[in-house]
């Protein structure tokens, strides 16, 4: 399982409301945070780890790996196995068939198009 130290992440998006849905594409077990509203989404784990998304209006999702679009967050998630944790993604993840990182990590995006990796641990 993905293994992250206590700390707090945010990320853009136009509806803050579905990356909390995605991040179902993060393979991890968190609660849905309690100020959690139309403009923001908050996602709190256990030990303490947010991550929020804010609602941007004009928000353009990055394009990984072309640079046309910066990403506005990456996060890594240390896992045992990046087999079992790609197959935990969740729905409206994707994962672009570019990697470059063989064996060592992979790239996929939430839905609302933000990279994320998950490397081996």
């Amino acid at each position: 399982m993905p293994r992250a130290p206590s700390s707090s992440d945010g990320i853009t998006a136009t509806d803050p409301r579905r990356p909390r849905r995605g991040p179902a594409a993060i393979p991890i077990s968190c609660d849905l945070h309690g100020g959690s509203n139309s403009d923001f989404a908050g996602l709190t784990r256990p030990d303490g780890l947010v991550i929020g998304s804010q609602r941007v209006a004009d928000h353009r999702p990055p394009r990984w790996p072309e640079e046309t679009a910066a990403q506005q967050a990456h996060l890594d998630f240390a896992v045992d196995d990046l087999d079992e944790a790609e197959g935990l993604l969740g729905p409206g993840a994707v994962k672009p068939e570019h990697q470059t990182g063989g064996d060592r990590w992979r790239v996929p995006l939430d839905p609302a198009g933000h990279p994320f990796c998950l490397t081996r641990g």
